[in-house]
C-alpha cells in the first residue's frame, strides 16, 4: 500500500500498481493534475517526494538533480521509482498556468435553431478550444468563447513516444483516452452556459483536430505503427465518429 501524506494535510492511500511508476500512480489519484511533468526521466523535478519510510537508493539524475542533501533527507524523483509500498510526503504541487477562458466578440444568438458548435486543438502538450454559433447556410462561425489549458494526459508522457509507450500498456489507452473525454466534458459544461438564447444548450456538434498520435489515442484506434516500424498511417480523418 502507498501512503500519501499531501501538503494539505491529508492521507490518502493508494494501491501498489505493477508497471507504474510511483509519479505515474500519483497522478492518476488526481493529485498532479495541471502540473507539467516530463517524460518520466528525472529531469523536470516536479514530482520530487519525500520518503516517511526507508527510501529507495537514489539514481545519479536524482543527487544531480536534488543534491546530496535533499536525497540523504529521503527526498527522490518518484519518476524514477515503482508505485509499491511506501510512506511519502508529497510537497505542494508546482502547477502550470491555471486554463484560461475568453469570451469571444460575437454576441450570443438570439435565434433559438442556430446550433451551437465546439472546435477543440488537441495538442500533445496542451487543448485549445473555441466555442461559436453557425451562421445559416455559410460555413462560417460566430466564436462566443475559447479557451485553453494543459493537455490532461501530460502526467503519463510528455511528448508522443512516451505517449505512445503508454498506450501500449494493457489499459493503457483507454486510460490516455477517458482523461481526453473527460476534459472534453468539462469543456462542454463550461460552453453550454455561454449560450443566453436557451440558458445550457450544450454544443451540438464537435470537431477535433490533433496530430496522428492524439487521434488515434483518442478514438481507440490501433497505435503499433505509429510506435513501431514498420510505420503506417492507417487512418488520416476527415470523418464523424460517435465519441
Amino acid at each position: 500500500m502507498i501512503r500519501i501524506r499531501t501538503h494539505e494535510g491529508q492521507a490518502l492511500e493508494l494501491p501498489d500498481a505493477d508497471g507504474l511508476t510511483l509519479a505515474q500512480g500519483i497522478f492518476l489519484a488526481g493529485l498532479w493534475e495541471g502540473v507539467p511533468l516530463c517524460a518520466g526521466l528525472g529531469k523536470c523535478g516536479l514530482c520530487r517526494v519525500r520518503y516517511l519510510s526507508p527510501a529507495p537508493a537514489p539514481t545519479t539524475e536524482e543527487t544531480k538533480r536534488l543534491g546530496a542533501e535533499a536525497v540523504g533527507l529521503g527526498w527522490r524523483l518518484s519518476c524514477l521509482h515503482p508505485a509499491a509500498g511506501c510512506d511519502i510526503d508529497l510537497p505542494e504541487p508546482k502547477r502550470s498556468a491555471k486554463p484560461r477562458q475568453t469570451r469571444g466578440d460575437a454576441p450570443a444568438t438570439t435565434d433559438a435553431a442556430a446550433p451551437l458548435l465546439l472546435a477543440v486543438d488537441l495538442g500533445t502538450t496542451s487543448i485549445h478550444w473555441s466555442v461559436c454559433h453557425a451562421e445559416g447556410a455559410s460555413s462560417s462561425c460566430a466564436v462566443l468563447a475559447s479557451g485553453q489549458g494543459l493537455n490532461p494526459q501530460m502526467g503519463l508522457g510528455s511528448e508522443v513516444m512516451a505517449r505512445l509507450a503508454f498506450a501500449a500498456r494493457p489499459g493503457g489507452q483507454g486510460i490516455l483516452a477517458n482523461l481526453v473525454l473527460d476534459r472534453l466534458r468539462q469543456i462542454i459544461h463550461l460552453a453550454a452556459p455561454m449560450d443566453s438564447a436557451d440558458h445550457g444548450r450544450p454544443p451540438l456538434r464537435l470537431c477535433v483536430a490533433g496530430n496522428s498520435a492524439m487521434t488515434y489515442i483518442l478514438l481507440g484506434l490501433p497505435t503499433q505503427g505509429l510506435a513501431s516500424a514498420p510505420y503506417r498511417l492507417d487512418y488520416a480523418g476527415g470523418d464523424e465518429r460517435q465519441l
